[in-house]
């Protein structure tokens, strides 16, 4: 083993990730771009025979803290350090070229990751908004790699990493979990989710003791439809919040009509779904039960703590926070799942694109103007409360109670990740409708100067976050300039 290769001894589940590739495939930045999706407190600088890399506190898995590092593995090292790794991505920036160049190393060189079959591998594209770029199946044909899962990522974008990061580490838990493993053990017949018969002196249902574990649902109408039990009642109050609603809501769901929606699963661009590719996504009729694998605990006090913390971060998103939202934990085996509950609502990003593409230029006007108030909303609550938003359009929906956060991603800090990019890429997405264009920056310049302070603009670096943007249409340019002008002016 290499000097400094050897994994931090921490009391943690550690997954170590390496990039490999040709030189100016996009590693290095790939690298960056990912370690940007996490607070500066969750990253810290890694140095790994010669290489550059990070340490990523990734959340928790399974109930454990989950340390990612990811280190950009140099040809001369490739081979020693893949010895040690748990999953590798091949960078390339999607191009015809580079996937030529990059099969011709893979043939020639004798330390190649394709050498390492134990080793699960990913081609990673990082330049996935080229025109040129290619498909996943001839990404696979040109580097000699059927088999091989593609993410599509774009560093000019700044989208796509944090995703890839997320799949990377599901199906790499995965495998683990394929080991033999004992049999869970069965729930006592008292805690079971099936009721009981009263007994003859009366009573309905068992007292818990504030340490035990309460059973939730592990049968029911959804047993045979899915690989995880469903959050149907009844369900302990312990296991739900909120507790005084929670049980009438989840109730009102009608169960027997769940269907899983893969389809709306691991989305970019314009289109209706969501960019989180670990995501369980399941609908319900008129609602949306949701969870995802950093939501699987082995302990109920670990998954009802999390429930908790889910819970008292939703209620700090004031009026961003969805009505009619109930939070679950439900035993899995031998393990736990929490569960989000609530109605189902299009996103406006399905929306603005529905809207763009029927030429409803007055419909898109107002959802721009819209997202534009969720985007105020978002600066004000990063920069007086510590609430972090990821301010993606996919994120909110139009309500009738006004616009909402739909994510269950809550973080704590200052600074907005990717918020100059979430900003003008609408213009830049939707130039082709300067009305809606011109109505979605009056809107936003408006929240600015009537809704924000001075010390709201410099807690959230929202003008460095512009000035480090690079629009890419005219319309974008010209739209990054009316707000820093706005910017200055608030100063």
């Amino acid at each position: 083993m290499l000097p400094g290769s050897e994994r931090q001894r921490v009391d943690a589940t550690t997954v170590r990730i390496l990039l490999c590739g040709l030189a100016g495939s996009g590693q290095a930045e790939l690298l960056r771009l990912t370690a940007d999706g996490f607070s500066q407190g969750a990253r810290s600088n890694l140095f790994v025979a010669g290489r550059d890399g990070y340490a990523l506190a990734a959340g928790q898995l399974r109930g454990r803290p989950l340390r990612c590092e990811l280190v950009v593995a140099g040809d001369e090292h490739l081979s020693e350090l893949a010895a040690d790794a748990d999953g590798l991505w091949l960078v390339v920036d999607g191009s015809p070229a580079s996937l030529a160049d990059t099969g011709l190393w893979l043939t020639n060189s004798g330390r190649t990751a394709r050498g390492h079959e134990s080793c699960p591998l990913w081609i990673v594209i990082s330049r996935a908004e080229r025109d040129d770029v290619a498909s996943d199946e001839n990404a696979r044909a040109a580097l000699g790699l059927p088999s091989a899962a593609v993410l599509r990522t774009s560093i000019a974008g700044r989208w796509g990493a944090r995703e890839a990061l997320v799949s990377t580490l599901r199906l790499i838990d995965g495998q683990r979990d394929r080991a033999p493993a004992a049999p869970p053990p069965q729930p006592p017949a008292d805690l079971g989710s099936t009721p009981q018969p009263a007994a003859a002196g009366g009573g309905s249902q068992p007292i818990l003791e504030p340490d035990a574990a309460p059973a939730a649902t592990t049968s029911g109408p959804a047993e045979d439809a899915f690989a995880w039990p469903l959050p149907t009642p009844p369900l302990a109050p312990r296991a739900c919040w909120p507790r005084s609603a929670a049980a009438d809501l989840l109730a009102a769901v009608p169960w027997t009509a769940a269907r899983v929606r893969e389809d709306l699963v691991g989305r970019h661009g314009a289109t209706e779904g969501s960019g989180t590719s670990d995501l369980i996504l399941v609908e319900v009729a008129a609602w949306c039960a949701k969870s995802s694998l950093r939501r699987t605990f082995d302990s109920f006090a670990a998954a009802r703590g999390a429930m908790l913390d889910l819970a008292r971060r939703k209620r700090r998103l004031g009026a961003l926070r969805p009505p009619s939202t109930a939070l679950a934990v439900v035993t899995e085996a031998a393990r736990w799942r929490l569960w989000t509950v609530c109605p189902w609502r299009p996103a406006l990003r399905g929306q603005m694109a529905s809207a763009a593409e029927r030429g409803g230029e007055a419909d898109l006007a107002t959802l721009l103007a819209g997202y534009a108030s969720a985007v105020v909303d978002a600066v004000r609550l990063a920069a007086r409360h510590g609430v972090l938003l990821d301010v993606h359009p996919s994120n909110f929906a139009d309500t009738p109670s006004g616009i909402v956060y739909l994510d269950d991603d809550i973080d704590r800090g200052c600074l907005l990740p990717a918020i100059g990019h979430a900003i003008l890429h609408r213009v830049d997405e939707y130039a082709a409708f300067p009305a809606a264009v011109e109505a979605y920056v009056d809107a936003l310049l408006a929240g600015f100067e009537q809704r924000l302070a001075a010390s709201d603009l410099a807690a959230t670096g929202l003008s460095q976050a512009l000035g480090e943007t690079t629009p890419r249409t005219a319309a974008g340019r010209m739209a990054r300039g009316r707000i820093e002008r706005t910017l200055w002016r608030l100063r």
